[in-house]
C-alpha cells in the first residue's frame, strides 16, 4: 500500500516499464546472446528439455536480430501514430 497517489502513479509507471522493457527486447537478447551458442554438432546435439537447441541460418543471427529491432523500433511507431490519430476521432 503506497501512502500517496504520486507513490502508486510512480510504482505503477515503473512496473509497467518494466514489463514492457521485457516484453519486447527479451526476444533480440536471446537472438543476439544466446540462439546459435549451444547447437552442438551432428553426433552431440545440444538439447534442453529434451528438445534440440535453435541454430541460426546460414548466414548468422544478425539478419534475423536486424529484423526484429526493425519490426519493434517501426512497427511500434507506426501503431502509436495511428493510435494517436484515430483515437481522437
Amino acid at each position: 500500500m503506497h501512502r500517496t497517489q504520486t507513490q502508486y502513479d510512480n510504482a505503477f509507471i515503473f512496473k509497467v516499464f518494466i514489463f514492457q522493457f521485457v516484453n519486447f527486447y527479451s526476444s533480440p537478447f536471446y537472438v543476439a546472446f544466446f540462439k546459435g551458442r549451444f547447437v552442438g554438432y551432428p553426433t552431440n546435439y545440444g538439447t534442453l528439455f529434451g528438445m534440440r537447441n535453435e541454430d541460426c541460418g546460414p548466414g548468422g543471427c544478425l539478419i534475423e536480430l536486424a529484423e526484429q529491432l526493425f519490426i519493434i523500433m517501426v512497427g511500434k511507431q507506426l501503431i502509436n501514430n495511428i493510435q494517436e490519430f484515430i483515437i481522437p476521432y
